[in-house]
């Protein structure tokens, strides 16, 4: 799907799989969570494991979802813990953002929860 458009207009991207819809935060809207976190939680959710192609602890059958949840259940990073749930709260404010052991629950009172874990993370 082309969203060139969308983006430099703009609009909320759709998220099919999630059956919702990506919602680009504006300037205003970073500024309430800080540049800092808000770059802080964009980083967690963009690491890929390439980026420890050469650190031994990474094993090859590691996926990024992976790599992510251990980043969020580390105890000495909760500080970029809670950076990605106020990104994602940005993303998807029509929805409450919950992490649990094996995904992220995104809680609507309109619909029913979904879910972003191992099978469709890459896809976000």
């Amino acid at each position: 799907m082309d969203y060139r458009l969308g983006l430099m207009c703009g609009t909320d991207l759709p998220v099919p799989f999630l059956e919702t819809s990506v919602h680009q935060p504006r300037l205003n809207e970073i500024a309430l969570i800080g540049e800092q976190d808000f770059f802080s939680g964009v980083q967690c959710l963009c690491f890929y494991k390439n980026m420890f192609a050469q650190d031994k602890s990474v094993k090859m059958d590691t996926n990024n979802f992976q790599i992510f949840m251990t980043i969020m259940s580390d105890k000495s990073a909760k500080d970029k813990k809670n950076a990605t749930i106020q990104l994602l709260s940005l993303l998807f404010p029509q929805s409450q953002v919950m992490m649990t052991p094996r995904s992220i629950l995104l809680n609507n009172k309109n619909t029913d929860p979904k879910y972003i874990d191992d099978s469709n993370f890459e896809a976000l």
